[in-house]
């Protein structure tokens, strides 16, 4: 909603102002007999105002596309790809359907959690060291580290043939480490629901949530088959769609009654990304809209530009003037529209897209770029629509503008 009103607002605002400008008589702008007094004065006002909103939209829609690619180029700190996702009511079944899958040689390994990796965490509080932290929770089966690639950086991760790690262990990961100022936390123990826990393994900061949380402290903690919601099936890229059927056919005769849902893991994050997209493809149109607006509006105060100076232009030909000269003339109009635009947008350009960024995705940051882009585009569309009337101004008849009225 928020970019819906920041598009229309800025639309109408450049508008008006072109609007503005090109309702003047165009009979008696090439006659030169519009004044250029306060109200013209006012137009260039406007038509300054115009080139800051141009050049706000331009800038901003570049820096959306370019923040767009950067976060889906960023790691996830784990494997997704060729994971199909099913969730699954009775748990109890758990052991069977794994059993199931196994056997199959189009899959290539099985794990589990509670949870749906990158969609829900839950929140505990755990006390370590005296202190008592609020942190996110993943309750997984064994296995479950090596199944997504999740790095084991030091100690190991869950075992079935530690009976132990059901009800003692978890895996904790970099942020909870730098949370507790531990340079290592193996062997550690930390209490939840008045129970004692031991630290075995550490894992890296892996993306359990999308890009625009940072990456907070997380205990892995080994849970029950019988409570599994989510099945993570790996299978054999070349082998997909057969590896889906047969995926679909051991579920359906466990749940004859339930549908097929699932969903991949490397989609897991689509909604933010599409989201994303969306937002640039409406700036995109946007700064499209308001960049054919100024042309109009430059090119309607380059005519009353050209209709007032036609006379001096031509004294200056007959005086040996070339194109240079005549190009001064009328550009010169322009510069303070130009400069302030410029001026005026660099600054705001950076505060607001920070400001943006910041709320949308963690660890952005400026670049010069999408500024850059946002003046030469600016410039380039101000000397696309004065040159036509520099050439008709270069090539007209110098005699019916020296004769005496």
């Amino acid at each position: 909603m928020a970019f819906i009103l920041i598009f229309v607002s800025a639309l109408s605002g450049a508008t008006y102002p072109a609007y503005y400008i090109y309702s003047l008589s165009t009979v008696g702008m090439m006659k030169g007999n519009v004044q250029m007094g306060s109200k013209n004065r006012f137009r260039k006002v406007l038509l300054a105002f115009q080139f800051f909103l141009t050049f706000m939209a331009i800038s901003t829609a570049i820096a959306f596309v370019k923040e767009t690619k950067t976060i889906k180029s960023k790691p996830w700190g784990y494997q997704p790809d060729n994971n199909v996702v099913v969730s699954i009511d009775n748990s109890n079944s758990y052991n069977s359907i794994q059993e199931q899958l196994k056997k199959n040689n189009k899959i290539e390994s099985v794990a589990g959690s509670v949870e749906s990796l990158g969609n829900f965490t839950r929140e505990i509080s755990v006390k370590a060291d005296t202190e008592t932290e609020t942190v996110k929770s993943l309750n997984v089966l064994p296995g479950f580290t090596d199944h997504l690639g999740i790095k084991i950086t030091s100690g190991r991760g869950f075992n079935e043939k530690f009976p132990a790690d059901r009800q003692n262990s978890v895996i904790v990961n970099q942020a909870f480490l730098k949370m507790m100022k531990w340079s290592s936390g193996i062997g550690k123990k930390i209490i939840y629901n008045s129970h004692n826990y031991v630290i075995v393994g550490e894992v890296n900061d892996f993306r359990y949530e999308s890009f625009e949380h940072e990456i907070a402290p997380l205990v892995l903690m080994n849970c029950k088959p019988e409570d599994v919601r989510f099945i993570y099936i790996k299978y054999a890229p070349e082998l997909f769609s057969n590896a889906l059927q047969d995926i679909k056919g051991i579920l359906q005769k466990i749940y004859p009654y339930h549908p097929f849902e699932y969903y991949y893991q490397d989609e897991v994050f689509e909604g933010y990304f599409t989201g994303f997209s969306k937002i640039s493809k409406l700036l995109g149109v946007t700064s499209l809209f308001m960049t054919l607006i100024s042309v109009s509006g430059v090119f309607g105060l380059a005519l009353i530009i050209l209709g007032k100076k036609m006379k001096e232009i031509s004294v200056r030909k007959v005086l040996g003037a070339d194109m240079s000269h005549i190009i001064y003339l009328i550009v010169k109009e322009f510069f303070f529209a130009l400069v302030f635009a410029i001026s005026i947008g660099l600054p705001l350009s950076y505060v607001m897209m920070t400001a943006m960024f910041n709320q949308l995705s963690v660890n952005s940051q400026f670049s010069l770029l999408p500024v850059l882009m946002a003046v030469v585009a600016l410039l380039f569309t101000t000397a696309v629509s004065v040159s036509w009337h520099i050439l008709k101004a270069y090539k007209a008849s110098i005699s019916p503008y020296l004769k005496d009225e």
